[in-house]
């Protein structure tokens, strides 16, 4: 994870993790997200939405951003909770995090 200085001393904790996944956020391609407010996005309250978007439609480079955003066990915590993922995608991920294809929940 990598920290920003803050601007002036006035931030406290908070603010400098804040801070940090903007920037983190930012790194993403902004078409991903072409149906919602891109600034409105929250890492932690839309981690699926934000997960999704990147596994099904991103590039590599949206890869890993995600991956320095959430790390490897909350992507896998949550793409097995995704309701669609199409076939090429699912195989890789299946591959990727050799998990079985019976607990994604699209499979059932």
């Amino acid at each position: 994870m990598v920290w920003l200085k803050p601007a002036t001393k006035q931030f406290n904790n908070n603010q400098y993790i804040y801070r940090t996944m903007n920037t983190l956020i930012n790194k993403l391609s902004i078409h991903l997200f072409w149906d919602v407010d891109f600034s409105s996005l929250d890492k932690n309250k839309h981690s699926r939405y934000i997960i999704e978007r990147v596994v099904t439609k991103g590039n590599i480079n949206d890869w890993q951003a995600i991956k320095e955003i959430y790390g490897l066990q909350k992507i896998k915590d949550e793409i097995i909770e995704i309701r669609y993922i199409d076939k090429k995608t699912f195989s890789f991920l299946i591959s990727y995090f050799n998990i079985d294809k019976s607990k994604f929940r699209c499979y059932n």
